[in-house]
């Protein structure tokens, strides 16, 4: 039926793809993010904060420690005590005005705000949607840091609340990702714009190929209204009977679809949710660097291993999607893998190939979810690596699978472990 293979359609681009690849390109230092540095000050930043502290100053004690952090020896430490300085009584995160207005501008009029404890958001959704997904920002931040915890990663709370935007016609976030920040939204659910630092998305439901499906049960409903009209001018009662509960049973069909459809659009939304906040997260925490070239199945495959549609439950790589799962299976039964070497090189994604789009996330997803589990202390060294790396220019593709190989080994040897877990 049509309907279903709008909806296969809607789960590779909208479940799968939401993502920018302005996220993959080397940028400039930008405010929230920073190049660690070796430096002798560090004593005197700790000290400095913790005078601030204690005198009640803590936005001053907020910038030592982020002084701090640059520095090498001292990250660990800082990184601690900020996050015991953002869980003390009466530290609250403040929000990036200028950036919040400019966002707005750009926006025009009918986009309300909204904060919780660590975003800020402007939206023209419904309410009661905007709501549930800042919930799942939340939610998300919560299980981010739970899991740099787990790598011992020197992971820092941000500085500001985080910016989300949250457009409901899918035509005006087009318009706003190419006219704003640069990138071809036609493929894609959602993004993260580094240079704004922001992440965009919206509502699956006026998305193309929900729509489609929409308009196809629009059509169906037309034709089961013709069909419960025609029973009025039917030769017999029975005649009359039939067409009427033929109809009947047509609408039934049709309003358990559009509610099918809602609750998919629903999971994809939350799922694409997670997706883009972890990666606003990854690049305002220090787990990655603005200023830094990361590759593709570390970035996506970071993201990716986050997704869920319940985030009620624990969730993060150590819960892998069913979903992403399931396609990497296919793919490898399929003989449709991309070549792991060619994957662990990749810097963009392939643009606008929905199969080679499939296989480069499931398998960037399985990738990381497998070294998040297994191989924790190398990926941990890989992300610490990357971070702290002064390679110039960016490093190449082929540069980048060298650093790879360097740390884990070949990617076959680790693609034939992961195939058979």
């Amino acid at each position: 039926m049509e309907v279903t293979r709008q909806i296969r359609r809607a789960a590779i681009l909208l479940a799968l793809c939401a993502t920018t690849a302005a996220v993959f390109r080397a940028h400039p230092q930008t405010s929230h993010g920073a190049t660690v540095i070796n430096a002798s000050n560090t004593p005197s930043a700790l000290a400095l904060a913790e005078e601030a502290r204690s005198a009640g100053r803590l936005r001053e004690a907020d910038s030592w420690l982020r002084t701090a952090w640059l520095v090498e020896p001292s990250r660990h430490v800082a990184a601690r005590m900020l996050e015991d300085l953002h869980n003390a009584r009466g530290f609250r995160l403040s929000v990036d005005e200028i950036a919040l207005d400019a966002t707005a501008d750009l926006l025009g009029p009918g986009f309300r705000r909204y904060e919780t404890s660590h975003f800020v958001i402007l939206s023209d959704c419904e309410p009661g949607w905007t709501r549930a997904k800042a919930s799942v920002l939340e939610r998300t931040r919560q299980e981010f840091y739970k899991f740099a915890k787990r790598l011992g990663l020197p992971v820092i709370p941000h500085e500001r609340k985080l910016l989300c935007v949250l457009i409901n016609d899918y035509e005006q976030y087009r318009r706003f990702a190419r006219e704003h920040d640069h990138l071809d939204a036609s493929w894609i659910a959602g993004h993260y714009a580094i240079d704004a630092n922001r992440i965009v998305f919206y509502n699956d439901l006026t998305g193309p190929a929900f729509s489609r499906a929409l308009e196809e049960l629009d059509r169906l409903d037309s034709q089961a209204t013709q069909v419960a009209s025609a029973a009025n001018e039917a030769h017999t009662r029975n005649a009359a009977l039939m067409l009427r509960q033929n109809a009947s049973d047509a609408r039934r069909q049709i309003d358990a679809r559009r509610r099918d459809l809602a609750d998919q659009a629903s999971r994809f939304a939350t799922a694409k949710t997670v997706h883009e906040a972890v990666h606003l997260l990854s690049f305002n925490s220090g787990l990655q660097v603005p200023s830094r070239a990361y590759p593709l199945w570390l970035s996506e495959g970071l993201a990716s291993s986050f997704e869920t549609d319940d985030p009620s439950r624990a969730f993060g790589p150590r819960f892998p999607s069913p979903a992403r799962e399931e396609t990497f299976r296919r793919l490898l039964r399929e003989d449709r893998l991309v070549p792991w070497r060619d994957l662990i090189a990749m810097i963009t994604p392939p643009a606008q190939d929905d199969e080679r789009v499939e296989a480069v996330y499931a398998q960037s997803h399985v990738l990381f979810s497998y070294l998040a589990r297994f191989e924790r202390e190398r990926l941990a060294s890989y992300l610490l690596r990357l971070a702290s790396d002064t390679h110039e220019p960016p490093r190449t593709p082929a540069q980048q699978a060298a650093l790879f190989v360097q740390i884990f080994g070949p990617p076959e040897r680790i693609a034939e472990r992961l195939e058979r877990f």
